[in-house]
């Protein structure tokens, strides 16, 4: 009976422990670089951002970035967007 209780509780542990190892490495493989850099030229010949940047969490005890970064970010964002429309006209 105890060693079956051992094994009922120590997989459910063991298997967590696991996941909780690995969480981290999964969010940090994550790509960073330019947004735009991997889009194909549009008709004109551009290469115009679709659609506005996903930001990442900025606040709290797990944020995953700063303000300031999203801050650089949305800028970078709309000067690429003001820089696109500006070409096509």
């Amino acid at each position: 009976m105890n060693k079956l209780l051992v094994s009922l509780i120590g997989v459910p542990t063991l298997g967590a422990a696991l996941l909780g190892c690995t969480g981290s490495s999964v969010q940090t493989s994550e790509r960073r670089g330019d947004l735009y850099e991997a889009a194909g030229p549009t008709a004109a010949g551009l290469k115009c951002p679709a659609e506005a940047p996903t930001l990442l969490l900025d606040r709290g005890p797990r944020a995953q970035t700063t303000p300031y970064e999203n801050r650089l970010r949305r800028e970078r964002y709309e000067s690429q967007l003001k820089a696109c429309k500006e070409k096509a006209q």
